[in-house]
């Protein structure tokens, strides 16, 4: 949703006000029956992350030809922008206590990375447990990279497609599986240890997680949907909240790339999401 001002309020719809059956039989004459809802107002506040590259002109005089330096650093800035928005994503987002409804795996249903589970029936737990709250049918599912693995892997998912190599069953036809639209590997990886450190520690941003959720194929004021991404515009231009800037620092004798990044993550209607917390081993 992009945003003119950076903190604004926006309205707020009850969704029970919208699902009750207060129509009422009306005799001839008479007024019908009065209805209505509530309106309520939430904030957002886009902030912004900054970060940036110095070429140095050394560097640049030094560098062959084949290298393009300043791509590189645009490259560097952006990749680690996008770090950041998916890490923000994921801890606004990809979490217990965030959903209508937290369940986690080898507690409340067996972890997909057991042979004896069945996926299919607990998406289809989660579904009507969104359905049933909201009277809307979850559209999406975000699983992070290990838990793909292991859906893909699945003794029922390879019976089901017992024709195709393991290799060949992908997003799509998990998504048919599951009989869900939107089926979403969450990929993105990360260095989590400090520069420097003595050991390298990578890991997988969104963990072994999944989260079934029903969002809006449209931002709209009074469309419901389980959050929605506010971008600042005007600070942007337009371009989803993201710019990227190249000036001079003479005092450094050096070019700087610096990127920056104005957002935020809102959940809107947290009965939308079913979480399942260690989904798979």
């Amino acid at each position: 949703v992009p945003v003119q001002f950076q903190s604004d309020k926006y309205f707020k719809f009850d969704s029970k006000d919208f699902r009750r059956n207060s129509a009422k039989p009306r005799a001839p004459g008479t007024e019908s029956a009065g209805g209505g809802f509530d309106i309520d107002t939430d904030t957002y506040t886009c902030e912004v992350y900054a970060i940036h590259k110095d070429v140095a002109d050394q560097i640049r005089a030094n560098a062959d030809q084949a290298i393009d330096i300043d791509r590189s650093a645009t490259e560097f800035v952006t990749q680690q922008l996008l770090i950041q928005k998916e890490t923000n994503w994921m801890t606004d987002f990809f979490g217990t206590g965030v959903w209508g409804t937290d369940v986690t795996g080898a507690t409340d249903f067996t972890q997909w990375s057991d042979g004896s589970s069945d996926p299919e029936v607990d998406i289809d737990t989660g579904r009507a447990a969104v359905k049933k709250a909201t009277g809307l049918t979850a559209n999406t599912l975000i699983v992070g990279y290990e838990v793909h693995q292991a859906l893909k892997r699945h003794p029922l998912v390879q019976e089901r497609y017992k024709y195709t190599s393991p290799s060949s069953i992908t997003t799509d036809l998990l998504a048919r599986y599951l009989e869900i639209d939107r089926y979403i590997v969450a990929g993105a990886s990360y260095t989590s240890s400090q520069e420097g450190a003595a050991t390298t520690t990578d890991a997988f941003i969104a963990g072994k997680h999944a989260l079934l959720c029903y969002v809006a194929p449209a931002p709209g004021l009074m469309t419901p949907s389980a959050g929605y991404t506010f971008t600042w515009s005007n600070f942007s231009g337009g371009n989803g909240g993201a710019r990227i800037k190249r000036f001079r620092q003479e005092n450094l004798e050096s070019d700087r790339v610096e990127g920056e990044f104005a957002y935020d993550h809102k959940v809107v209607l947290s009965e939308c999401g079913y979480f399942m917390a260690s989904a798979s081993a």
